[in-house]
């Protein structure tokens, strides 16, 4: 009758009402009085069936409580159950050594288990360096090995040697422009040796490293600039005009003597620098939509570059291919790892690194290979396509929710080389664990930690979670920043004590596997990451509603084909009463994109098939060409779903240059399309003079009005509604 009335949604695979059963038989069982005449006594039997997902019943035996834990078998295995059992005995011996303790509060873990769960979390233990900067490291490397290989690029070699004297160079310079210890020293450079020697300079100089990516918006440099407090800019020429206009002094980057000149001056440009003060400042999205600066201390990024050299094993000749953007911290990792090893950086053009069949010939002589799960795909497809890395080693792939099926195909085509998943958050110092791929792969794994860093999987109050349960990651050790400028509520949020010793409270949920692996689960609250970047949707919420167009916006993180992540924003829009400008301005749009579809079409395609134009159909996603092949399939695919519909009258809006046109009418009675480019509906004219049904006007696809009643029986809306002004 329970079940009638409260009509739980039934399965087979499970009972209606519950699926755990817990039962205490208080009466002693171990014999008492019992019926008289008559002698009680316990009689076990093996049961091999359960009724329950879980079943635990205890009974009073004397003084002791005695029972039976039974499990579906297909749901749980032994040592889990076995775990279950311990931490439930350690409950009921802390409830009675402890009974005014709230329940909550009583410790769950036995005391072996807890034991294995540090041990799980605590990485090799490793020889303190002193805190050398990282820039006296690269020293020492340059003085051993002055001649080797230090920067690759675009055909050219620059040597310890050169690298060297060149940063020495400038960090002259900037000492002379007034920087010195703690002085935040912007760089805003494309990817080229010109980072790398800026880079040096700045920490040569004692500045502090603030890395600008050039192709950001200006409003986003002109805010990192004036919160960071940046008293210079490095940058070159080309870049100058970009950056916004702020009381900043700009130091061009051009010029710089070869290395003879350089040695020529003489002298040391390297301030005195302690283990203590700021290297960086790399800034992260804010959950309130105002980006945060990341300070991290020379000692803290040493000891990550030192630890990570140790486990992913860079050696002299080497050759570590740098593709992140400068904003992105693990940038650091691809540029100066290598530099400390004795091995080489091939550094990647911005324009290079976006194509995949280019990146790979590219990097066509580079041992180690690091890319975010996104660029890591392309290369695989590439070196699918015919794309050889011959002397690819390593394969680092960073972020938390790598997919498993890229690793696998990692393996697959690079059976060669070892396959590594990076994790780590800026406020680690770039990465804290490490994961070696061998097999097949279930989940997210984020590995082992690294030399001297230490994580802990917890509770809501701090304790440790129990192996396998799910909790917060903390991690500490010394890659542990030392806050965010100037937000010290959100720094002592974030960054806390844990026995003694500084730990940063991540967000990212996670549990601990039985073999040791740790896994990554999601996050604890709305943060998000795209292509390798964290993201706090909070904030791109924060930037939409200050257009003044936009009432509330919602912003989320959607995968719609396995690896492609990107965000998608939700916008209510304010009553149009309210946006005298919103006309004015759609009219605006509507021009621009008219004047780029002409000068689009205009231009000599070259197609041998003048009804499969392609000029224009590029990838939102890449900026780049859609492949032809992938384009013909898309042709022939909707062609196909137009047709089955058997139209006789059709109504293309935005035809374009009649990819669909050119396949559909010949099949109809009257087919007229609508384009605002009248360039496109010329071509469409000049290669349609064998299809008579056809017909053309030159509008834009929201003036229809004298179309009510035309009779049309299907209407097709192709790629022009994103264009929509509204």
């Amino acid at each position: 009758r329970l079940v009638e009335e409260v009509a739980p949604e039934r399965g087979l695979s499970h009972t209606p009402l519950f699926q755990v059963m817990f039962q205490l038989q208080n009466v002693d069982a171990g014999g008492g009085p019992g019926i008289a005449g008559v002698r009680l006594e316990p009689f076990g039997g093996e049961t091999r069936t359960v009724r329950f997902d879980l079943e635990l019943d205890l009974g009073e035996v004397g003084d002791e409580l005695v029972g039976n834990l039974r499990f579906r078998t297909d749901l749980f295995d032994a040592a889990t159950m076995e775990r279950f059992a311990a931490q439930y005995r350690a409950v009921l011996a802390a409830a009675v050594a402890s009974p005014e303790e709230r329940l909550s509060r009583l410790a769950i873990l036995p005391d072996e288990e807890a034991r294995t769960l540090l041990a799980y979390g605590s990485g090799p233990a490793r020889e303190d360096a002193g805190g050398v900067p990282v820039h006296r490291l690269f020293a020492a490397q340059a003085a051993r090995t002055p001649e080797a290989p230090a920067v690759l690029f675009a055909g050219e070699s620059l040597t310890y040697a050169g690298l060297d004297v060149r940063a020495e160079r400038l960090a002259r310079r900037l000492r002379g422009l007034g920087v010195g210890v703690g002085t935040v020293v912007a760089v805003c450079l494309e990817r080229g040796p010109g980072v790398l020697v800026a880079l040096l300079a700045v920490w040569k100089a004692g500045g502090v490293y603030l890395p600008l990516d050039p192709t950001h918006p200006a409003e986003r440099l002109s805010f990192l600039l004036g919160d960071s407090g940046a008293e210079l800019v490095v940058t070159e020429p080309a870049l100058a005009g970009l950056l916004p206009a702020r009381e900043v002094e700009v130091v061009l980057l051009d010029g710089l003597p070869t290395p003879q000149e350089g040695a020529e001056e003489g002298g040391a440009a390297t301030a005195e620098v302690l283990p203590g003060d700021l290297a960086y400042l790399i800034y992260t999205s804010g959950s309130t939509g105002t980006p945060k600066a990341v300070m991290v201390e020379h000692a803290q990024l040493a000891h990550t570059l030192r630890a990570s050299l140790e486990t992913l094993g860079f050696a002299p000749g080497d050759v570590v291919a740098a593709l992140a953007s400068p904003a992105f911290d693990i940038s650091l990792l691809e540029l100066v790892a290598p530099l400390l090893a004795g091995g080489a950086v091939r550094i990647v053009a911005h324009e290079v690194a976006r194509d995949p069949e280019t990146l790979v010939e590219a990097v066509g002589d580079v041992s180690v290979l690091h890319a975010v799960p996104a660029l890591m795909r392309q290369v695989v497809e590439a070196a699918r396509r015919g794309g050889t890395l011959p002397s690819l080693r390593l394969l680092l792939v960073g972020g938390d929710s790598v997919p498993p099926d890229l690793l696998e195909d990692m393996r697959e085509v690079f059976p060669d080389a070892r396959t590594v998943v990076l994790y780590g958050p800026t406020e680690a110092a770039i990465i804290c664990s490490t994961h070696p791929v061998r097999g097949a792969v279930e989940g997210h794994p984020l590995g082992s930690p690294l030399p001297g860093v230490r994580l802990r999987v917890c509770g809501p109050r701090g304790e440790l979670a129990p192996l396998g349960v799910p909790g917060e990651l903390w991690i500490s050790g010394g890659g542990i920043a030392r806050g965010y400028l100037g937000r010290p509520e959100l720094t002592a949020d974030r960054f806390i004590s844990v026995e003694g010793e500084r730990a940063y409270r991540t967000g990212d949920r996670a549990r601990w596997r039985p073999d040791g692996v740790l896994e990554f689960l999601g996050r604890t609250d709305e943060q998000v990451k795209v292509r390798g970047f964290r993201i706090e949707p909070a904030e791109v919420e924060a930037a939409l509603r200050e257009q003044p167009g936009v009432r509330e916006a919602v912003v989320l993180a959607r995968e719609d084909r396995p690896g492609e992540r990107r965000l998608v924003a939700y916008v209510v829009p304010k009553a149009a009463v309210e946006l005298p400008h919103v006309a004015e301005s759609a009219v605006e749009q509507v021009t621009a994109w008219e004047t780029l579809f002409d000068d689009t079409y205009a231009q000599d395609e070259g197609e041998e098939d003048p009804t499969l134009q392609l000029k224009g159909w590029n990838s939102s996603y890449t900026g780049e060409p859609i492949p032809r092949e992938e384009m013909i399939e898309w042709v022939g695919r909707t062609v196909e779903r137009i047709l089955a519909l058997r139209p006789d009258r059709v109504l293309e809006i935005g035809c374009g240059t009649g990819l669909l046109l050119f396949r559909v009418a010949p099949h109809t009675k009257a087919y007229h399309g609508t384009d605002f480019s009248g360039v496109a509906l010329e071509h469409v004219r000049r290669h349609a003079a064998g299809l008579p049904q056809v017909s053309l006007s030159e509008r834009e696809a929201d003036r229809l009005d004298d179309y009510a009643g035309a009779g049309f029986d299907l209407v097709v809306v192709n790629s022009v509604a994103q264009y929509f002004p509204d």
